[in-house]
């Protein structure tokens, strides 16, 4: 199936059927995630921002290391019609305060505590900004408008079953090929970052190219070790997702060498 937008990944992916859409290591032990977590996972965590307020053309933050909740929001944000805006999780407050500001994110979605940490000494230099979800949340109870991606996905799939899926399935078709997907900041190297705009199709066509160039096989494993605030890796994921290729997420860098041996990967 040709493509001319990133949420027809998503309906190709969820028709591929392999052993699992993405792996990731925790507690000593490597876990799969189907395709069917993924396909419902997303469409709940899509239908969950809705439920926040998030309407197309929105702004959303990613600020978050490599794991499959990256992509899984990543992939929700774009169904619901709204923009991602990745930030790199080793930036400091002051540099994620300009590139919410300046991209008006309404929702930051979060790895971890410490990330979460940044955000909410931030947050009240951010206006637009009006909730913050964090994938593994802290210990003690959550502040206001905090929200673990858990308890979102969960409001999506309590929205669906209440009133059916047909608005996701209409954001999702909706999406057109100069629709602006994503804005990728710059390093700041010489100045303030500036935000790229690209839309779904400048990355569709790329997943389309590299995927005539890469014999990828459906049910192949790749290892994704390069940061998905980057571009690069963010479209190579798209090219394993549009493949069927399972996707392994390394747990870092300094473990990469240990990665490659347990999942001994076809590509990476």
């Amino acid at each position: 199936m040709d493509i001319r937008t990133l949420t027809d990944i998503y309906e190709v992916t969820c028709g591929i059927d392999r052993h699992a859409a993405m792996k990731y290591k925790k507690g000593g032990k490597w876990h799969d995630i189907s395709v069917a977590q993924f396909r419902d996972t997303v469409r709940h965590f899509s239908t969950g921002l809705r439920t926040l307020g998030v309407r197309p053309g929105d702004r959303v933050a990613i600020l978050s290391e490599n794991r499959p909740e990256w992509t899984l929001a990543d992939m929700a944000i774009l169904c619901a019609g709204a923009v991602t805006v990745p930030v790199y999780p080793t930036l400091l407050g002051w540099q994620i305060e300009y590139i919410l500001n300046d991209s008006g994110c309404t929702v930051i979605i979060c790895s971890d505590p410490t990330q979460l940490d940044k955000v909410l000494e931030i947050r009240s230099h951010c206006p637009s900004m009006q909730h913050v979800i964090v994938c593994d949340p802290p210990s003690q109870s959550l502040p206001d408008r905090v929200m673990s991606f858990g308890q979102v996905t969960e409001a999506g799939k309590a929205e669906e079953e209440k009133h059916g899926r047909a608005r996701f399935d209409e954001l999702r078709a909706a999406a057109k090929a100069d629709d602006l997907a994503t804005i990728v900041y710059t390093s700041g190297t010489t100045g303030n970052p500036k935000g790229a705009m690209l839309t779904h199709g400048n990355i569709a066509s790329n997943v389309q190219t590299t995927s005539r160039l890469l014999p990828l096989q459906p049910g192949w494993t790749a290892l994704s070790i390069l940061p998905l605030s980057h571009i690069f890796e963010r479209m190579i994921d798209f090219v394993y997702l549009y493949n069927g290729v399972c996707i392994a997420y390394a747990e870092d860098v300094t473990k990469v060498a240990d990665n490659l041996q347990e999942i001994r990967p076809q590509v990476f």
